[in-house]
């Protein structure tokens, strides 16, 4: 293990150069220490390669988009030799400055560290999208799996969704008794956690819609972040901006109303830094 790097991981498309590259550019603009490696997997077909990144690797397609990403993390998660690994989405912008210092500071105390997740997988817990760890665990030999659970459906698959059955799941996942769970990329996660004992700590979630949302609003700003919940979402430390998720990039390009609506926020917001 190379006790002096960190490493950063994105997962790379046939639809994802251009956010690679702006939210790759961002992400170094921010980091206080120059000794990163910044890598990405081609998940799948990719015919453009991004700038920012040095390509480490490519798995499969496999036919559902869940199961692609979570063998690209799988690969990133089995190669990674830095002590500290960082895995993101490629539509993940970093905005704090030193960035860096607070995800090594924190995983000298926790093994697990990332953005607080909001979803139907679990809560209050790293979420696949922005997940660290320390890679102390792989010299304990405890290997993370982010591969979803899939069952068919008309012949296709799909993430399968179980009921929380009892306090013990719930407490793990922190979704509640009876509720459903979506056995997604990264669902199992939690239950590893559990298993080996790992501490971990979150980022917290900051919604787009929230009164505390520190991205500049701009016309019609309000009216697409209630169209599609969960898009350019925030994550907040300390009280400042830490990071923010434009979320489903494959399907808002650069030029949709979408992506340059947050596009134009990120960058009204950088130049009043």
């Amino acid at each position: 293990m190379d006790k002096k790097k960190l490493e950063v991981f994105t997962f790379v498309t046939d639809k994802s150069k251009f956010y690679a590259d702006f939210c790759g550019k961002l992400i170094k603009r921010f980091a206080s220490n120059k000794n990163i490696d910044y890598k990405c997997i081609l998940s799948g077909k990719v015919d453009d390669i991004p700038d920012e990144w040095e390509v480490a690797g490519s798995s499969s397609d496999v036919g559902f988009n869940s199961s692609n990403h979570a063998l690209a993390l799988n690969l990133a998660h089995t190669i990674s030799t830095a002590e500290n690994v960082i895995l993101m989405d490629c539509d993940i912008a970093i905005l704090y400055p030193g960035w860096d210092d607070v995800i090594i500071e924190n995983l000298k105390k926790y093994d697990l560290f990332g953005f607080n997740s909001n979803n139907a997988r679990y809560k209050n817990f790293p979420n696949v999208f922005f997940f660290c760890y320390n890679n102390r665990i792989k010299e304990k030999k405890i290997m993370l799996d982010f591969l979803p659970q899939t069952i068919n459906v008309n012949n296709e698959p799909k993430a399968e969704r179980i009921i929380v059955e009892n306090k013990e799941t719930s407490m793990i996942t922190g979704i509640e008794t009876g509720k459903q769970i979506k056995c997604d990329t990264g669902w199992k996660l939690p239950f590893i956690a559990k298993e080996y004992n790992l501490s971990h700590e979150i980022i917290q979630h900051v919604s787009a819609r929230s009164k505390n949302a520190k991205l500049p609003k701009i016309e019609n700003s309000d009216i697409i972040c209630q169209q599609f919940p969960g898009h350019q979402d925030e994550w907040h430390y300390e009280e400042k901006l830490f990071g923010t998720h434009k979320q489903a990039s494959r399907s808002h390009d650069k030029d949709s109303c979408c992506g340059k609506t947050w596009i134009e926020r990120i960058n009204n917001y950088v130049r009043k830094m």
